[in-house]
């Protein structure tokens, strides 16, 4: 007779527990899934169902756009610079339709970095001008790696001769 346990399905995640990813960088996470039965024959009808978390709360708008059901994935620009999310998958036995009450679960750590600015002046770094005219000089090429549309850079410019 096999234990309770037993039939429950075995999860895990491809990887380390913990990932660090950029905000410009696409996520995926990789889940597994296994179960041995009575006769022992493994079975491998699971639906999967993937969570994301940033602390405690849980954010439903952040759904995987992968077809494949075991494998989460998020396009670049989705998650939030300097931002902690847990990734978590439950594995239930059977199809949607024919769920049954084993479940087991799993989640993987998501440290997203900031990425910083990338000052560019207009013209390049090094420009001759001439001393009897007026000097205009821009950085309006300048970025946030981060979050491209951002309008809050502030600037500030110093001459060195």
């Amino acid at each position: 007779q096999m234990s309770d346990n037993q039939l429950l399905p075995q999860v895990s995640i491809s990887g380390p527990s913990i990932v660090n990813v950029y905000r410009w960088q696409k996520l995926s996470v990789k889940a597994h899934a296994s179960r041995q039965t009575c006769t022992g024959v493994v079975q491998n009808v699971f639906t999967f169902k993937w969570s994301v978390f940033s602390g405690n709360n849980y954010l439903p708008a952040l759904s995987s756009i992968s077809s494949d059901p075991t494998l989460f994935s998020l396009a670049s620009y989705v998650l939030n610079a300097s931002t902690v999310y847990t990734v978590q998958v439950s594995v239930y036995v059977g199809t949607p339709i024919t769920l049954s009450t084993p479940m087991a679960s799993t989640s993987v750590q998501v440290n997203v970095g900031s990425s910083g600015v990338v000052a560019a002046i207009v013209g390049g770094s090094s420009q001759t001008l001439r001393s009897n005219r007026p000097i205009s000089i821009s950085a309006s090429a300048s970025y946030d790696v981060d979050y491209l549309r951002s309008l809050s850079l502030f600037y500030s410019w110093s001459c060195i001769q």
